[in-house]
């Protein structure tokens, strides 16, 4: 796999990075696992990259050390702390209790009413009342939409988490909740500003990140990859020149066709900038010849390359399946 195409945006410049080797262009299998970590495990384990949580039980007094993450990845595999851009946990060190106050409601409402008229972006929220976060996600417990365009998501989160990953001595970060700008949109905020604020995230983490940790440090996004298609000229080159690869879930089962074959023409337009595919499925392992056959299938009818990962079909994500090795 050879990266073709792709451009390292620095400062004013771009800069072509079809020269430069990744370590992610060896990789032909993965493994992805949030809950339930064993140091032991992952070290065992075959996979050619592993996506992990920085902590084994998501806190930051039980996260892991530098010696246990070189030792996990010892036998030469990358190793990628998962991070969570476009919602707040609340079971992070990061977390603020002012960020979900009483006052909450009426200060989201504020905000939304000030940007539907004025599309003024400055919080409107009082002092000691930040309204950072918007509503609570129903499927996972204590996780809530954040507004991550704001400054105090980015120095209060982002940099710290980034900084604990940076001195374990992990491969890269995996971006989760790309697509959270889409919650915002439903809210009445302008899509185009949103998707471009969210781009503009990821690639600040980019420079962050490859100026501290060097460029073969990885950025990997998960889903919201019709992103490309609202954000504008600038922040679309630029969230590019930010990737060095896009993971997404459930391409194959749990959609329908249509859902299918649209998402599919979009991972063509990473494909032709040199931009690997991590897919996750969720599914039984009965399923697991049904999945390869519809991999093989769609690779061929779009001229798209796969790395996919079966995972347990309850999503829980907390047990690390065996790499899957395609002929």
């Amino acid at each position: 796999m050879m990266y073709i195409g792709r451009i390292f945006f620095l400062g004013i410049f771009f800069f072509p990075f079809s020269c430069f080797a990744s370590p992610i262009d060896t990789v032909k299998n993965w493994g992805y696992q949030l809950q339930n970590i064993q140091a032991k495990d992952i070290r065992d384990a075959k996979h050619d990259l592993i996506v992990i949580d920085y902590s084994p039980d998501g806190s930051d007094e039980n996260r892991f050390t530098k010696q246990e993450v070189a030792e996990m990845k010892k036998d030469g595999k990358l190793l990628i702390a998962y991070l969570s851009i476009g919602e707040a946990e609340m079971y992070r060190f990061y977390w603020n209790s002012q960020w979900e106050s009483p006052k909450q409601t009426n200060c989201l409402k504020k905000y939304f009413n000030t940007l539907h008229q004025s599309y003024d972006w400055k919080n409107v929220c009082p002092k000691g009342n930040t309204g950072l976060v918007g509503e609570k996600n129903p499927d996972w417990d204590g996780n809530y939409s954040v507004k991550y365009w704001e400054k105090e998501w980015w120095d209060d989160a982002i940099v710290p988490y980034l900084n604990r990953i940076y001195s374990a001595g992990f491969d890269g970060v995996y971006l989760d909740l790309v697509d959270e700008y889409e919650y915002w949109s439903e809210k009445g905020m302008p899509e185009k500003k949103l998707a471009d604020d969210m781009a503009k995230l990821i690639w600040k983490i980019s420079l962050l990140s490859k100026r501290k940790m060097g460029k073969d440090f990885l950025i990997i996004p998960q889903n919201g990859i019709s992103i490309i298609r609202v954000l504008g000229a600038k922040w679309k080159a630029r969230y590019f020149s930010a990737i060095d690869a896009i993971a997404l879930e459930s391409l194959f089962f749990d959609t329908t066709k249509r859902e299918r074959i649209t998402r599919l023409l979009i991972l063509k337009e990473y494909q032709k900038r040199g931009i690997p595919i991590f897919v996750v499925e969720y599914s039984r392992k009965k399923y697991l010849s049904r999945l390869l056959s519809r991999i093989k299938t769609y690779e061929k009818a779009y001229g798209i390359s796969i790395i996919p990962f079966r995972a347990a079909n309850d999503v829980q994500l907390n047990e690390l399946y065996k790499p899957l090795r395609r002929k």
